[in-house]
C-alpha cells in the first residue's frame, strides 16, 4: 500500500466509524435498547474492517517501486551477524 492509499484507506475507516457511531447514538436514543447499539456497533465495525485492512487495488493504484539490490552486495545472514558482535 502506498502513502496515498493508506490515507484514503484512514480516511475511509474515519467515515465509518463516525457514522457508525452516530446511527448507534441515534438508535439507542430512540429505542432505548443497549443490545441495538451493541449490535450496530459491531456490524459497522466490521464493515470498516472489511473495507479499511485489506490492501484492496484501490489502495494500491501508485505502487511504490523498490531499488534492486545490487549483486555485489553481501546481505549478512543471521549466523554471521552473530559471530561478528561476540567479543573474544
Amino acid at each position: 500500500m502506498h502513502p496515498a492509499g493508506q490515507q484514503l484507506s484512514e480516511r475511509l475507516f474515519y467515515c465509518f466509524m463516525f457514522l457508525t457511531s452516530l446511527v448507534c447514538l441515534i438508535e439507542t436514543w430512540r429505542t432505548d435498547d443497549l443490545r441495538r447499539f451493541a449490535l450496530f456497533f459491531a456490524i459497522g465495525s466490521t464493515l470498516a474492517l472489511l473495507a479499511c485492512v485489506p490492501d484492496w487495488p484501490v489502495y494500491r493504484k501508485k505502487a511504490i517501486t523498490w531499488r534492486e539490490i545490487p549483486a555485489a552486495v553481501s546481505v549478512p545472514t543471521s549466523s554471521s551477524a552473530s559471530k561478528a558482535s561476540t567479543p573474544r
